[in-house]
């Protein structure tokens, strides 16, 4: 509630009841309000410069009605609003209305001045102790949103020079069984993260047509390293695809075009359909360099040879789960 004084130069709000008192046979409230002593319309209120002050009335009166009979202007008139202290609750007395209709005011009784020292008081500290603590908790978002705003702008640059900078390159090799595998880091064409190419494997080779299987996985950075044993699965989206060139004759190549046309088909995977437990074909490079994405483009004996290691896949993940069950 917001009640303006005399010549609109004073506001009284933040009108809450506090607690009720017993004087004799009367009963009143505590009412607690803040006050701006210089106020003009749109003026924006800081929490310190406006001033505590309570004052009672009795259980049978309102608010509502002491504004319509301009009780607060009246208050101002008699100078109850003048040069109040900073930092404690100021009692400006007990309204009361007298059988004629008019309103006197009266003195606070010692036993409701101690309430408000020992009592309300300590609120005003509090509550400046609250005050203090949001904006420092504000000011600490605001640190971290400014750092996450920058570190999102740097990654985004970085992001940006990579795929000003693509390239391909084999980082580890080594042997599961009967079959060798190599590991190989690129980048992400499409978003420009680290592309993480996992246990690679050439399954099969036709004439001019060669059938791999990937796990495929896209980083932010860097340094997000992980380690896995060879016993569990990679991480990354299990895929298939096929090439008309090998990939290493590509890299000992150095042959740039080829080689990007490679991550362009493992980066723009199928976001809709894509599954880490199912080994899906993606599409391959045709001799021309062109990406295709239909199984249709391949040869008869891989078409046999993609559904046949799908299902491989799909039978080891079914163990995989019965194990962990």
């Amino acid at each position: 509630m917001k009640y303006i004084g005399k010549n609109n130069s004073k506001l009284l709000f933040d009108l809450k009841k506090q607690c009720t008192f017993k004087h004799g046979d009367k009963i009143t409230n505590l009412i607690k309000a803040r006050l701006l002593e210089e106020y003009q319309k749109g003026t924006t209120i800081a929490p310190d410069s406006a001033k505590y002050v309570c004052f009672e009335i009795p259980t049978d009166m309102n608010l509502q009605e002491l504004a319509e009979n301009k009780v607060f202007n009246v208050l101002n008139q008699i100078e109850k609003f003048e040069n109040l202290p900073n930092g404690t609750y100021n009692h400006i007395g007990i309204i009361d209305k007298l059988e004629d209709g008019k309103y006197e005011l009266f003195e606070p009784t010692k036993e409701v001045l101690e309430y408000t020292q020992n009592i309300m008081d300590a609120q005003i500290k509090q509550n400046k102790e609250m005050f203090s603590r949001r904006l420092q908790q504000q000011e600490f978002k605001k640190r971290i949103s400014e750092r996450a705003n920058q570190y999102i702008k740097e990654n985004e640059a970085k992001k940006e020079e990579r795929k000003e900078n693509l390239y391909l390159e084999e980082q580890f090799r080594y042997k599961i069984g009967d079959r060798i595998y190599t590991d190989y880091k690129g980048i992400d064409t499409v978003e420009g993260k680290i592309l993480k190419i996992n246990r690679l494997d050439k399954i099969d080779e036709m004439p001019e047509e060669l059938l791999y299987s990937a796990f495929v996985e896209k980083k932010e950075n860097e340094e997000e390293t992980e380690f896995t044993t060879l016993q569990e699965l990679p991480k990354g989206f299990p895929v298939l695809f096929t090439l008309k060139t090998s990939l290493e004759q590509m890299i000992t190549n150095s042959d740039e075009k080829e080689i990007q046309k490679v991550l362009q088909l493992l980066s723009d995977l199928p976001k809709e359909t894509i599954n880490v437990n199912k080994m899906q074909y993606i599409g391959g490079i045709d001799k021309t360099g062109n990406i295709y994405t239909n199984i249709e483009n391949c040869s008869k004996e891989i078409k046999e040879k993609i559904k046949s290691e799908q299902e491989k896949f799909r039978r080891q993940i079914k163990e995989e789960q019965l194990l962990e069950i």
